[in-house]
């Protein structure tokens, strides 16, 4: 039914099965991850950096700490990016984002390990990231 017809303001055409319609559905599922991870990573980090008994261990993220809402942004701003390239390259994205889900996965995974050796009073276990 829909097999050459283009999305409008997307530019994709639909395949035989829909499966450029698959791929963006589920790029747009993993986009939407994605923002849930960055605003867990944002949170589990400030737990453990309001603490006092961790730091920020990627050099690029670092300077953000200083100001929170900053950090927040930027969290924010990395899944428009990310959210803009799934609209637009569902397809060539796919796998990226896939990668890109489960490293920000094992970040926040890592920061929640961190996190309950803040709050049970266990020390730190090691830095974030």
């Amino acid at each position: 039914m829909f097999q050459g017809v283009p999305l409008k303001g997307i530019g994709i055409l639909v395949g035989k099965k829909g499966e450029a319609l698959d791929y963006l559905a589920t790029a747009l599922i993993l986009s939407l991850l994605y923002f849930i991870l960055a605003v867990s990573d944002f949170y589990t980090t400030m737990i453990v950096l309001e603490s006092g008994k961790g730091k920020e261990a990627n050099p690029l993220m670092a300077p953000l700490t200083k100001n929170p809402q900053l950090l927040l942004y930027t969290q924010i701003a990395s899944w428009i990016v990310f959210s803009i390239i799934a609209i637009f390259f569902p397809q060539e994205a796919f796998y990226g984002l896939i990668v890109v889900d489960v490293l920000k996965a094992l970040v926040v995974l890592n920061n929640a390990i961190n996190g309950y050796a803040v709050w049970s009073g266990l020390g730190k276990l090691s830095t974030t990231r």
